[in-house]
């Protein structure tokens, strides 16, 4: 196919030697495209060359078009669309300050960046900026207001400017009151939390095991959890309280059979989960056999998979349901259904557990992708499957149809979700990523 390159120049002359800046190459199929210059330029003085090239790369042709452009300066950008904060909205501790990106994707301000002030009349405060000026679609502005006086007077502004000089119109946020010091916070919201093995393990021959435990309460923070063990082939158990860290690492009891690790987090005003909701261990320890990853359903029957020499099985509760002769890499509970995630020689699959049989939802090639195109763990808030592959490739199911969302250079190695935001961790890689508000916001870990 050919192709075309496209030339500008912002100050054209036939007496001296033009500098032509090369701003796109298209296929000759496209008839169309849509050109930005300095908002210094001139119509009268502004060309326009086109080069055309064969498949080989042999030019076939070169023209300048000197009829006079008709250019229209742009002088403001679209403004920003705030999602979080609201008007006369109470906050304690921290803002999540978060845009709309989605009507700004192909226009001028896309290429800009928020700038974002906060001020208080009462306090005699002025415009102050919060943090560095952030492009626009990288995330959102974590705003820390700890040290801030309570008052219910702050205004935040923002603004979209890019590196020529172009601003939209301001946005305002009134009448948001910040809570600290001295002021009352009614919390009856309970807090959030996961809790892994370390290292993603699945089994063991050691008693004593790491855990990650990552927890999360907006308002008055997390003060304790407690640790429960239970073996589900004795059905004994042991609880233990402690004080809350992201790391801790307990010893099991000496005696074998699968162990279930039950976290149940506290907040400063007494607020915990409740029986029903623990966010348990995303993984079975168990001393000889390899469980892979278990879940719980509404009404508290245990889902696991479990890896054996030859078959994968599922149980529920302590009942094998289900035997197949696929790999099974991690299971979910969406929308009310158990979904498990698996693999064969000739692709890898997304199927729903109805009774005692698996329903194929979606077959991926297993040869696609930077990797083989295994599905390495799966999550749900209950709108949709996130799905991660050995690849790098991170898709979306919601029940009927797959997105691809985005591509990692790594493999992903495991997805978490907390509070609608997705953590994906990739193999060997200093940073991890968060996926909120369809935004990746890399992390350094």
């Amino acid at each position: 196919m050919n192709i075309y390159e496209i030339y500008y120049a912002n100050n054209y002359t036939e007496l001296y030697k033009n500098n032509w800046v090369l701003i796109d190459i298209i296929p000759e199929s496209k008839f169309n495209m849509n050109l930005e210059v300095a908002n210094d330029a001139s119509s009268n003085k502004s060309r326009i060359a086109v080069r055309k090239r064969d498949n080989t790369g042999k030019i076939i042709s070169y023209d300048i078009y000197k009829n006079t452009l008709n250019l229209k300066s742009i002088d403001k950008l679209d403004p920003p669309t705030i999602l979080s904060p609201k008007n006369n909205s109470n906050y304690n501790n921290a803002i999540y300050i978060s845009y709309d990106d989605s009507s700004l994707i192909g226009t001028p301000s896309e290429k800009g960046y928020y700038y974002t002030f906060y001020s208080n009349i009462d306090l005699g405060i002025e415009w102050t900026q919060i943090g560095e000026p952030i492009p626009v679609g990288s995330g959102f502005i974590y705003w820390d207001i700890s040290s801030l006086e309570s008052s219910s007077e702050y205004e935040i502004k923002s603004y979209i400017e890019d590196n020529i000089g172009r601003k939209s119109k301001e946005i305002f946020i009134t009448d948001i009151s910040i809570l600290n010091n001295g002021r009352f916070i009614i919390d009856t919201t309970p807090p959030d939390g996961v809790v892994s093995i370390k290292n993603n393990q699945i089994y063991t021959n050691k008693r004593d095991v790491i855990l990650d435990i990552l927890g999360e309460d907006e308002l008055t923070g997390i003060e304790k959890i407690i640790i429960t063990e239970k073996n589900l082939t004795t059905n004994e158990s042991t609880e233990t309280e402690y004080a809350y860290s992201e790391i801790r690492s307990i010893r099991l009891d000496e005696q074998n059979g699968i162990k279930q690790i039950e976290v149940s987090f506290y907040d400063h005003a007494g607020n915990t989960l409740g029986q029903n909701t623990f966010f348990y261990a995303r993984n079975f320890v168990e001393f000889s056999d390899k469980f892979v990853e278990f879940v719980s359903n509404s009404t508290g029957n245990i889902f696991s998979i479990v890896e054996g020499d030859e078959n994968s099985y599922i149980y529920k509760d302590q009942t094998q349901i289900i035997s197949t002769s696929k790999s099974l890499t991690s299971i979910c509970n969406y929308q009310s259904s158990i979904y498990v995630s698996s693999f064969d020689n000739e692709g890898s699959y997304i199927e729903r557990i109805s009774g005692s049989t698996l329903i194929e939802m979606v077959l991926f090639d297993i040869y696609g992708g930077n990797d083989r195109n295994i599905i390495s763990d799966t999550v749900s808030d209950n709108e949709k499957i996130y799905i991660g592959m050995e690849s790098g490739y991170f898709y979306s199911f919601d029940g009927s149809s797959v997105v691809l969302e985005n591509i990692f250079e790594k493999a992903i190695s495991s997805l978490k979700i907390i509070n609608n935001i997705i953590y994906i961790g990739l193999d060997n890689s200093d940073y991890y990523y968060l996926y909120v508000n369809n935004n990746f916001i890399e992390v350094e870990i």
